[in-house]
């Protein structure tokens, strides 16, 4: 592991409740999605909560490190991979929080599939 990756590893890895990862093999499983792009991340961070991810972004903003997130790896356009720190949200956060009929909304984890949803609904 490179210093900048032991950095991000040690300054995120005591702050957040979640995973931060920066070996080699995990780097390399989220330097894809459905695309033909392939780009290796500097991180990815697999928050646990809303907390998590409001770190994550202050240290990104403090550090101007980009954040790419994702949520199945489905995208065929290369948006969920990027060189900064990839945000998998279909670990933890893939939950369907509230369904309410009175106003036909639905508020969701930002990792929920859009299968998943549907049948929910159902």
């Amino acid at each position: 592991m490179d210093q900048e990756r032991a950095r991000v590893a040690a300054d995120l890895g005591g702050v957040i409740e979640g995973d931060v990862l920066c070996d080699p093999l995990n780097l390399q499983m989220y330097a894809s999605d459905a695309s033909i792009h392939e780009i290796r991340p500097l991180g990815v961070i697999r928050p646990a909560s809303v907390d998590d991810v409001v770190q994550v972004v202050k240290y990104a903003r403090e550090n101007q490190i980009t954040l790419h997130p994702r949520g199945s790896g489905s995208n065929v356009i290369g948006g969920a991979i990027g060189p900064g720190l990839v945000i998998d949200f279909s670990c933890r956060m893939h939950r369907v929080l509230a369904i309410n009929d009175s106003d036909n909304s639905v508020t969701v984890h930002p990792g929920v599939v859009l299968a998943n949803l549907n049948r929910d609904l159902q």
